[in-house]
């Protein structure tokens, strides 16, 4: 497995990829919101891979990278019925709001690790 990063805007914006084969099986985007602050966007897998671990794999490589980056926090929006959410509560990800009873915010504090990231190739 390959794990892509790509980066726009000025640093601000990133869109991530995990290959399988040469195929993209998982991707997500993030977000610097602050220095201190990310948003998780969109985070999808193909019908095809599903549960079998891309997700949660991608998606730890992604909070791993802004934690070293030294940002703080990880945030999203996720609606109440969606199965991902059980995905994020298992990777710490706590419900901070649900201010309409269909769309939550949920807020995950980031640890910054010591081993640095050799699979990721920025393009």
């Amino acid at each position: 497995m390959v794990i892509m990063r790509y980066c726009y805007k000025g640093g601000t914006f990133w869109e991530w990829e995990l290959r399988k084969d040469g195929y993209i099986v998982s991707r997500v985007s993030t977000r610097l919101d602050s220095p201190e602050e990310v948003c998780v966007l969109g985070l999808t897998t193909e019908p095809q891979f599903r549960r079998q671990g891309y997700a949660t794999a991608l998606l730890q490589h992604v909070l791993q990278y802004h934690g070293e980056q030294g940002v703080d926090v990880a945030w999203l929006m996720v609606t109440t019925g969606n199965p991902a959410r059980e995905l994020y509560r298992k990777l710490g990800f706590r419900e901070v709001a649900d201010p309409d009873g269909y769309v939550c915010v949920m807020k995950k504090k980031l640890q910054p690790r010591k081993e640095g990231l050799s699979d990721v190739r920025a393009r």
